[in-house]
């Protein structure tokens, strides 16, 4: 709750026309993301499992009917039927209604309460609880799955429309460079140089191309937008996640690791009768049937060809099965997490570099402009050490921007609900 708080007072700060802009564009995302969607309707079906049990005291109603025809005369007989399900118990209530021309006839209530006495109920509601949990991560999951793929894009929409500018820019001066060269060919420039310089601009010029097919499709950013976008993911990065990891599929894994042991250790009923208690009551029993009955009944296979073995065998099988899934679980999430804290440690060193490279690159623009003031380079010239300049200040933002995006799947990895965290309605 306080992770939350913090990172939306952080988000009060931000302009509500371009934050509505970023969760306008992360809502249409999540409206046409199947996965996600799919995500939903598993949730949708786990939770009414489990309200099913909650609300046990809410009755199921069913009302048949049956239309005969009999003795020249219609006759309709209506079944109305009350059942309720409560801890492995069944009750049902039952009445029928005979309508016909002359009069109606109720037959009685009856009453039955009934169960398998060797049925766990416990089983039953941690399979239904793992099944929950596990839909429930799905959905958070695939939300923040969306929404780092969403911000990811933003990121690398921004930065190939910069470097598109100045890769343009930069081939104009070039192209422009080279004509010029080329009528001073064995002057005083060489045809090697020449050739250097054509092996240049055939690079600029597929360089050009290759971020033009990255932009087809992408979404279009404008500054407000880019902006915003690192505040909000600023704030959600700089939450503290802990040593503990919250995820609902670990637990939803602990909870079937309970269901499968307590299977196991029930295994032995395979070899044993299977009973059940009924108990009824009849408002109007039949000639020698008395108002009310009690009674066990017992299922016991004594011969088969080997499956009640079979099925101990499989209910062994399963909890060794369901143990070794929550520990590679463990070990590969473990093993993600120190992955992404590498690679967060890698791209700091890389931060320092691209700020020394951004330094180098100033300095020397600071050695052109000399140059360029006492007349010895080309306004042309000056231009490209500028533009070397901004592509170096792109190299530091393309750096922070994957900071931020590799942080934000680390807060993904111990169960940080991002999306969550935003409100986004949905």
């Amino acid at each position: 709750m306080k992770r939350a708080l913090s990172v939306l007072v952080a988000l009060f700060s931000v302009s509500t026309l371009v934050l509505g802009s970023l969760l306008d564009l992360l809502e249409e995302r999540l409206s046409q993301d199947v996965q996600y969607l799919q995500a939903l309707k598993t949730l949708n079906q786990a939770q009414q499992r489990l309200s099913k049990d909650e609300n046990w005291f809410i009755p199921y109603f069913d009302l048949g009917a049956d239309v005969v025809f009999v003795d020249e005369e219609f006759q309709v007989q209506v079944h109305p039927r009350f059942s309720f399900d409560m801890n492995s118990w069944s009750i049902h209530v039952l009445n029928n209604l005979s309508v016909n021309s002359e009069d109606a006839n109720w037959s009685g209530w009856s009453f039955e309460l009934s169960r398998d006495l060797f049925q766990s109920e416990k089983i039953e509601d941690l399979e239904d609880q793992a099944s929950y949990l596990e839909a429930l991560w799905s959905v958070k999951n695939n939300r923040d799955r969306v929404f780092k793929n969403l911000v990811s894009e933003i990121f690398n929409s921004w930065i190939a429309r910069q470097k598109l500018q100045l890769l343009r820019e930069e081939l104009e001066i070039r192209q422009r460079i080279y004509k010029e060269e080329a009528h001073c060919e064995g002057i005083t420039v060489s045809k090697e140089e020449l050739n250097t310089a054509r092996k240049v601009l055939l690079s600029l010029e597929g360089n050009l191309e290759d971020l033009e097919r990255q932009l087809l499709g992408k979404v279009e950013v404008d500054e407000p937008l880019l902006e915003e976008t690192v505040k909000i993911l600023e704030s959600l990065v700089g939450t503290q996640t802990g040593e503990d990891i919250q995820r609902e599929d670990i637990k939803a894994l602990e909870l079937r690791l309970k269901a499968a042991k307590e299977e196991k250790n029930r295994s032995f009923l395979q070899y044993l009768p299977s009973p059940s208690l009924s108990i009824r009551w009849f408002e109007n029993p039949k000639p020698g049937q008395g108002e009310f009955s009690i009674g066990i009944s017992l299922d016991w296979s004594l011969v088969d060809r080997g499956e009640r073995n079979t099925n101990v065998k499989n209910i062994n099988l399963n909890y060794r099965i369901a143990l070794a899934n929550y520990q590679k679980t463990r070990d590969d999430l473990e093993d993600q997490l120190q992955s992404l804290e590498m690679a967060i440690a890698s791209l700091e060193t890389s931060q320092e570099i691209a700020e020394i490279d951004l330094k180098m690159a100033q300095t020397d623009l600071d050695r052109v402009r000399r140059q360029f003031e006492r007349g010895l380079i080309t306004e042309d010239e000056l231009r490209l050490a500028e533009i070397e300049v901004m592509k170096r200040e792109l190299d530091v933002k393309q750096i922070h921007f994957d900071t931020l995006v590799t942080q934000l799947e680390l807060q993904i990895l111990h169960g940080v609900d991002l999306v969550g965290l935003l409100e986004v309605e949905r």
